[in-house]
Order: structure tokens, then C-alpha cells, then sequence
């Protein structure tokens, strides 16, 4: 068993099929008994992505739907979730001024560390965000880029 700190970039392709999803469903498995980790933000930044996908035309209105109430359920019974509160953000300050992340790029890393903090165990940080694992590995996580897995 491992435990995983998930980004959105990295967590939209359990369920939006591009590179890496095949890889990150058989991950994600319950029945694999992985600890999957959150931020409070990325239920926000997974509906983002799936308004961009339906205002580029890659998805209708009843994909944006089913895609968003399956990944609810999956984030209120599958994940840990790691709560934005003003010492997180605190900490992504930190991020975007040491590593020059953006905004969420910062509070996902931030609350990463705070979950690393509370469970004194290491954690693998998954991402396709490269500047984010740059930061991710800096910090001592173990990293897996998503991309990489076709």
C-alpha cells in the first residue's frame, strides 16, 4: 500500500481518456487499497477542466455532468481531502515564492506537505504538471508523472 498525493492534472485522466488514464484507473483501484490524498480545491479545479473541455467542444453538457457527479462520489468516499484553511495558504505563498508556482499549482504542494506533516509517512506526488513535480521533488516527495504512463 502506498499513499498518493493527487494533483487535478493528474487526477482528470481517471476520468477524461488521454495518456495516462489506463495507468492511473488500474492506480486508483479501491481493491489496490492505495491512501489517496486531495486538496479541499479540486473539486473546483476538476469543474474547471470540464468546462474547458465542454466550451472547446470535446464534451457535451451530459458528459460535463456525469463526469463531475461520478468524481464527486469518488472524492466524498475514495479520497482524503486536505482542508484549504489560512495556514495552507500560508505555505503555497512559500511555493510560489520559492519555486514560482502558480496560484493552485502552490496550494496543492502546500497541502501536500501539511498532509506529509500529519501522517509522518512518505508520499508519492502525482502530477502532469512538470514545475509542480520540479517543486514536489524539491520538497522530498516521491514523484510520478502521469504522462508517462501511456
Amino acid at each position: 500500500m502506498t499513499t498518493y498525493f493527487l494533483d487535478t492534472s493528474a487526477l482528470a485522466k481517471y476520468f477524461l481518456p488521454e495518456i495516462g488514464t489506463y495507468w492511473l484507473r488500474q492506480l486508483l483501484r479501491p481493491s489496490v487499497g492505495h491512501i489517496l490524498i486531495v486538496a479541499d480545491t479540486t473539486p473546483l479545479e476538476m469543474l474547471s477542466v470540464l468546462k474547458r473541455k465542454q466550451r472547446a467542444g470535446r464534451a457535451s453538457v451530459a458528459t460535463v455532468v456525469a463526469i463531475r457527479n461520478n468524481f464527486l462520489k469518488h472524492f466524498e468516499n475514495l479520497y482524503l481531502s486536505v482542508a484549504l484553511d489560512a495556514n495552507r495558504l500560508k505555505d503555497a505563498e512559500r511555493g510560489v515564492m520559492q519555486y514560482d508556482l502558480r496560484t493552485l499549482d502552490a496550494i496543492q504542494l502546500a497541502c501536500a506537505l501539511y498532509a506529509r506533516s500529519l501522517l509522518s509517512e512518505p508520499i508519492t506526488f502525482l502530477s502532469s504538471d512538470q514545475d509542480l513535480l520540479a517543486a514536489a521533488r524539491a520538497e522530498g516527495f516521491g514523484i510520478d508523472d502521469s504522462n508517462l504512463h501511456p
